[in-house]
């Protein structure tokens, strides 16, 4: 499959770096498991997903500073690396990747929206529209209709920061809308919305159908965790006991929220047939018109 995502400034880089580290390591028989709860799966996607994390964090700014930075993260020696130091820390048990500073980040948002399109004649569009927080979005630009968003707050008040803030610059953005072909033609339109959730979700749902055959609609029912960059891993309410109990043996602190993870929508195209699937953690719906 290639995944198509937005490119820095946006976090799509995340999602491809833990497809790209979980593709090698499914090559070379340390993912082997086609359960979706199986805690080894489990283990290697928030490892990856945290890896991501890292590198966003450190990396991801204004487009003019971010030039080839996908093309070297993405590259087969940096991903082989990657998949290397992985499998030492689940060897060593080491806890995730903890972001180095404070600020909350959540995995629920509340302000923002995603639509998976078909037509007839096969366009596909993919699209995610977001204020990410109330504050500053109250305004129109005068009459274009255009609203204000608070997108600035994820700009880094450090000046020696790539994502430091400052004039004619584009923040760090998470809103990452995909696309997945086969063989040059769309195959999956997908998108999870959930602000710093986003790449998690995606390499939940989408795995969750290309690795154990499950419809668009049973993955995106699959109870969810999160590599939570403030360096814990964050699970539903209905994820199973067992399963988080491993998962602290493996990973470290987990901590249960009562709020769900994201909210997607998705359409599978099978031999010319749509399916679509939309997840009941949100007010959307799946439909043919």
């Amino acid at each position: 499959y290639e995944i198509y995502e937005c490119p820095p400034n946006g976090q799509g880089l995340v999602a491809l770096l833990a497809f790209s580290i979980l593709e090698v390591a499914r090559d070379q028989g340390l993912l082997t498991a086609t359960s979706p709860l199986d805690p080894n799966r489990i283990e290697w996607q928030l490892r990856a997903l945290s890896a991501g994390y890292e590198v966003r964090d450190a990396l991801i700014s204004e487009p003019n500073q971010a030039k080839n930075l996908a093309e070297k993260c993405l590259a087969s020696d940096h991903i082989l690396k990657l998949t290397k130091e992985i499998a030492a820390q689940a060897a060593a048990r080491k806890p995730l990747y903890q972001v180095p500073y404070s600020r909350p980040l959540t995995a629920t948002h509340r302000d923002t929206v995603y639509v998976a399109a078909r037509d007839s004649q096969g366009l596909s569009v993919s699209l995610i529209n977001s204020l990410f927080n109330a504050f500053g979005s109250t305004h129109v630009a005068g009459k274009t209709g255009i609203l204000l968003h608070s997108r600035g707050m994820s700009f880094s008040c450090d000046p020696d920061h790539p994502n430091a803030y400052g004039p004619s610059k584009r923040p760090m953005h998470t809103i990452i809308p995909a696309l997945a072909l086969k063989n040059g033609q769309v195959d999956t339109v997908f998108g999870v919305m959930g602000a710093h959730y986003q790449p998690q979700g995606q390499v939940h749902v989408f795995t969750a159908m290309k690795d154990c055959g499950l419809s668009p609609q049973a993955a995106q029912d699959l109870p969810r965790w999160f590599a939570n960059p403030e360096g814990f891993v964050e699970v539903e309410a209905h994820v199973p006991e067992d399963l988080v109990r491993e998962l602290q043996n493996r990973l470290g602190p987990v901590k249960m929220t009562h709020e769900p993870l994201g909210g997607s929508q998705i359409i599978a195209i099978r031999d010319g047939v749509m399916i679509g699937g939309s997840d009941p953690r949100k007010d959307g719906l799946a439909l043919g018109i």
